[in-house]
C-alpha cells in the first residue's frame, strides 16, 4: 500500500528557492474536538510498542504545531492519532482570532510553491505511521524549517537518478528525482553553526510550550477526549 493522499491547496506555480526573502514563523494552537475517528478510547495501547522507560513521558497532542510563512501554513496531519497515516497538508493562516502563538524564527527564499513541495518531501522522509513519541509534528516543524530555511544557492549537476539529500532537495521533485546529469539550482546551508543553532532555538520553543505528560496523564485525557466527542 502506498503513503496517504496529500493536501496541497497553494495554487499551481513555478517552483522557486531564490525569490524575495519572507519571514519564517513556527505557529501553535491548542486543538480539541476531535472526533471518535481522530481519538479512539483504545487510543493509549498504541503507546505500548514504543516501549517507554519509566520516567518517560510524551507530547500533550492537543498542542499543534506547523510552519508559516505568508498567506499559508504548513502542517503534518494525521488520519488517527490512534497508529493513523501521516499526511502533508497546507491551509490558508488566519491569526487575526488569535488561536495561533506566533514566532519569527528566521527567513527564507523559497515561494510558497516550493515550501509545499518541500513539506512533501519531509512526509516522504518520515516514517507514514504517525507516533504521538517521536513521529508527529514537531518532528515535522523541524524537518521542513531545516530545508526552507537554507540561504545558500549553488547550480550542480545530478550524479545519481534520485537526487542524493546531501546536495540538496529539488522542488517539484520529491517523487521521482531529478534526471541524470541534470543542471539545477539548490539550497544549501553556508553557516552550519548558525543554521543549527536555529533549529535548536525552535526546539526549545516547542519545548517550553508543549506540556509532557505522564503515561497515565496521557490516558487519562485522551479518554476524556474521546469521552467528550461520544456526549
Amino acid at each position: 500500500m502506498g503513503r496517504h493522499e496529500n493536501y496541497n491547496r497553494i495554487p499551481a506555480a513555478a517552483y522557486d528557492i531564490n525569490g524575495h526573502s519572507r519571514k519564517v514563523q513556527v505557529v501553535h494552537r491548542t486543538v480539541g474536538g476531535v472526533g471518535p475517528s481522530i481519538v479512539s478510547k483504545s487510543f493509549f495501547g498504541y503507546l505500548n510498542p514504543l516501549t517507554l522507560l519509566p520516567g518517560e513521558k510524551v507530547p500533550d497532542l492537543t498542542h499543534h504545531w506547523a510552519v508559516r510563512v505568508g498567506d499559508w501554513y504548513h502542517q503534518l496531519q494525521a488520519t488517527s492519532l490512534n497508529g493513523g497515516d501521516n499526511y502533508y497538508d497546507n491551509q490558508k493562516y488566519d491569526g487575526a482570532a488569535g488561536q495561533w502563538d506566533e514566532w519569527t524564527v528566521g527567513e527564507t527564499k523559497f515561494n510558497d510553491a516550493a515550501i509545499a513541495s518541500a513539506g512533501i518531501q519531509v512526509i516522504n522522509d518520515m516514517d507514514p505511521i504517525y507516533n504521538a513519541y517521536n513521529n508527529n509534528c514537531q518532528k515535522f516543524t523541524i524537518n521542513l524549517l531545516n530545508l526552507i530555511c537554507r540561504n545558500g544557492r549553488k547550480k550542480v549537476r545530478t550524479s545519481y537518478s534520485i537526487f542524493t539529500p546531501l546536495v540538496g532537495f529539488i522542488p517539484g521533485r520529491e517523487e521521482e528525482g531529478a534526471a541524470l546529469g541534470e543542471e539545477v539550482e539548490v539550497a544549501y546551508v553556508e553557516d552550519g553553526a548558525a543554521h543549527f543553532a536555529q533549529l535548536e532555538k525552535v526546539e526549545d520553543i516547542m519545548a517550553e510550550n508543549t506540556p509532557m505528560l505522564t503515561p497515565e496523564e496521557f490516558e487519562k485525557k485522551m479518554q476524556d477526549m474521546a469521552t467528550q466527542t461520544d456526549d
